[in-house]
């Protein structure tokens, strides 16, 4: 996994790709990301280890293995203009969509065999490992877009409004879990979690790939039908934002600032506007003034989250 900022890249007359990948407090970076100015093409991956204490030979996770899987499955060659299967229509619409899809579900395919491979209990969903991702296809004047999980696209438009393109549908079975966490007060102070909370959790990973649930790649084929996907017109768009779940807005979220405290505060209305607040500031110094932030509170008092520090990655495409 990369894990260093990329500097800003002019790739054409009209556009300029800022990128950030930084590790947060786990054993090592489980994000990847895919950026290909040659085939208009960027994705933000976020691995998923599962229960698996699985490390390979470099000491990464099972969550790392998934996410550097995904990314090499999208940025094969051979997937450039036309992967076998994708529908060729009359004006070629769907080609983009299906595209992504068709690298997706490859993705999804080589993770199932991958846990088999290496003694994963694949049977069992619990112990399934995998990925989320947020990708875009940049042809011509039109963005072609895929989803899974809690990774997302934004897009500001030239007059200032931002448009959230995709949904965050893990978001609802975590509020459940930080909910029954925070109801115990001892715990949510000292930040350990509860059988409860852990419980919880494990509930939560039964609802991947299901009905009324939420997308992830873990070789699931009933990925497919939860996938989500779509395209819209470049005209009018200034940026489009892609991101991990590491990447979250704190300031506006809370009305607090770095190093307040606010332990009965509530909770503002989410609002994508805190998109227009990153872009900004540029994505390299909205993460480092995030990283800060959650230096100064580490047992996730002002904001209320699963870890202190996640791993965050983003692309930024301005154009």
């Amino acid at each position: 996994m990369r894990s260093d900022d990329e500097p800003s890249t002019k790739i054409n007359q009209m556009q300029t790709v800022s990128i950030v990948c930084r590790k947060g407090e786990g054993i090592c970076n489980e994000d990847g990301y895919v950026a290909d100015p040659t085939r208009g093409l960027y994705v933000v991956i976020d691995g998923v280890s599962g229960l698996t204490t699985y490390r390979d030979e470099k000491g990464r996770t099972a969550g790392a293995a998934a996410a550097q899987l995904v990314q090499g499955v999208f940025e094969e060659v051979e997937a450039q203009e036309q992967h076998p299967g994708a529908p060729n229509t009359r004006n070629g619409g769907l080609i983009g969509c299906s595209l992504l899809k068709e690298m997706t579900l490859t993705a999804n395919n080589r993770l199932h065999e991958w846990m088999i491979e290496h003694g994963i209990a694949y049977e069992q969903p619990e112990q399934r490992i995998g990925a989320v991702h947020a990708g875009v296809l940049v042809k011509g004047r039109r963005v072609y877009w895929i989803q899974s999980g809690d990774c997302m696209i934004y897009v500001q438009y030239k007059d200032g409004t931002v448009r959230e393109i995709t949904r965050d549908g893990v978001d609802r079975f975590d509020a459940k879990a930080l909910t029954l966490w925070m109801m115990d007060e001892a715990a949510w102070q000292s930040h350990v979690k509860t059988d409860m909370v852990v419980e919880q959790l494990y509930h939560n990973r039964l609802h991947a790939n299901i009905a009324e649930g939420y997308s992830v790649i873990n070789g699931d084929p009933e990925l497919e039908k939860l996938l989500e996907y779509g395209s819209f017109p470049l005209d009018g768009i200034n940026a489009i934002v892609l991101i991990s779940d590491g990447i979250y807005p704190w300031i506006n979220r809370y009305n607090l600032g770095i190093g307040e405290k606010g332990r009965n505060r509530t909770a503002a209305p989410l609002s994508s506007k805190w998109i227009s607040e990153l872009l900004e500031m540029g994505i390299e110094s909205y993460v480092t003034r995030l990283e800060q932030f959650e230096q100064s509170d580490p047992l996730c008092v002002n904001v209320p989250r699963f870890k202190c520090a996640d791993d965050k990655t983003g692309i930024v495409i301005r154009c």
